[in-house]
């Protein structure tokens, strides 16, 4: 795996995404390194090239781009009424048996009425 120079300011990005145990955003690297005087730049410029590796997933949150280190979903349940939106953990879809292909990651959004909207509109 090429990725260019092997630079302190990479080793250092490296080490802060391996720190982490969940989903994360740019400015969260960002906010852990600044001081260091590492550009968001070159974050975006390092997680295009672990993207590009297939060793890093990207998915789309609120329009605002969310990255993982696991080959994970991303599922919304996104209420048409109130305008809420839930994060669902765990959806399981026989996408390899439908595609015929190994499915890493995906990325779903539901649309549909919440159940405080659904029971607010069957008492009036």
């Amino acid at each position: 795996m090429k990725r260019g120079r092997n630079t302190w300011q990479k080793k250092r990005v490296a080490e802060v995404i391996d720190g982490f145990d969940h989903s994360f955003r740019v400015e969260e690297v960002h906010g852990r390194v600044k001081d260091e005087g590492i550009g968001i730049a070159t974050i975006y410029r390092y997680l295009s090239a672990l993207r590009k590796e297939r060793q890093i997933n990207y998915f789309m949150c609120d329009g605002r781009a969310l990255y993982s280190k696991n080959k994970i979903q991303h599922t919304h349940f996104n209420c048409l009424e109130c305008q809420s939106s839930k994060h669902i953990q765990e959806v399981e879809l026989p996408l390899g048996k439908i595609t015929g292909g190994k499915v890493e990651s995906f990325q779903l959004e539901i649309r549909g009425i919440c159940k405080n909207c659904l029971s607010t509109a069957s008492s009036e």
